[in-house]
Formats: C-alpha cells, structure tokens, sequence
C-alpha cells in the first residue's frame, strides 16, 4: 500500500495566501483589533489630519469602543466616546450600547446616554469587504488592514489596524 505524500510546494502555497489574506470572510470573521484614525475627509472642505482630528477604535471579543476627538471651526474640542457590545455573523451586526458621550462646546454641555435597546442591523460582505452601520453610527466598510467610517454627504474617516 502507497501513501501519497501531499506536495509540500503547494500545501506551503496555501498556507502562505492563508495567513497573508487580509481578511477572512469566513463565518466568524471579527474586526479585532484596535484601529487608529488617520484622516477625515469633509465633504466640500479640506481634509483633517492629526492634531485636527484624532481617534482610537478597539474591537475586542464582541466589545466595541471608539473615541474622537476633532475641533469647531472656531477651534473648540468636540468629542465622542461610545461603549457597546456587539455579535457580528455572516449577514447581522447585533449591538447592545452600553454609555455614549458627546460634547459640543458650541451646543451646550455634554449629553450622556446611558443603555438603550439591543438593535439588528444587516451585514453585506462582497469579496474582502464587510460593511455594516452600528446604531447611530457612520457606516463602516472594513477591507485590508483598516476601514472608512462615511457618514453621507457630510465626511469620511479613513481608520488603520494599529501594530
């Protein structure tokens, strides 16, 4: 009786594309990591770069936390800060906020929310992109190594995996 050996060029080929995907589309796929904003884009004005804009996104084991801050035409800080949890499957993006702050200098004093109802929103994924739109949130197409966060006809923020 014959063993057939497999062919180690190819098995190491697969192994290689494998780790080197950038993104796993496969059920379970997570967008774990912590995620750094580089660059907001407005629509019909310049485009904001550290110090003008500035954020951290973490995705952690169904935890979802994001903080930014940028500043009013006038210079004054504006920030946000929102706490979730959150199931992403193969077609849903299920998330449960946990606190939100906002702070607007220029509208008043900051607005807290604390809890709120679980929300289902759909998934679509088309080859190595995910985007799904989290409550109350931009909507998020993660591809490669980062995301863009676009909130229509108003900016797009450009985000990369933290190494």
């Amino acid at each position: 009786m014959r063993i057939h050996q497999p062919n180690c060029a190819l098995l190491g080929l697969a192994v290689v594309l494998a780790v080197q995907s950038p993104l796993s589309i496969a059920e379970g796929w997570a967008p774990d990591a912590t995620y750094r904003l580089l660059k907001r884009e407005l629509k019909g004005g310049p485009t904001l770069y550290p110090p003008a804009v500035m954020g951290l996104t973490t995705y952690s084991r169904g935890a979802r936390n994001i903080n930014v801050l940028w500043h009013t035409p006038d210079g004054k800080p504006v920030s946000v800060s929102t706490a979730a949890v959150y199931r992403l499957t193969e077609t849903e993006y299920i998330e449960t906020p946990m606190f939100e702050v906002f702070h607007d200098p220029s509208v008043g004093p900051p607005k807290y929310s604390i809890g709120g109802p679980t929300r289902t929103l759909p998934v679509t994924r088309e080859g190595n992109r995910v985007t799904f739109t989290p409550p109350g949130a931009p909507t998020v197409v993660f591809e490669g190594d980062g995301y863009t966060a676009t909130i229509d006809g108003v900016l797009v923020d450009y985000w990369e995996k933290v190494r």
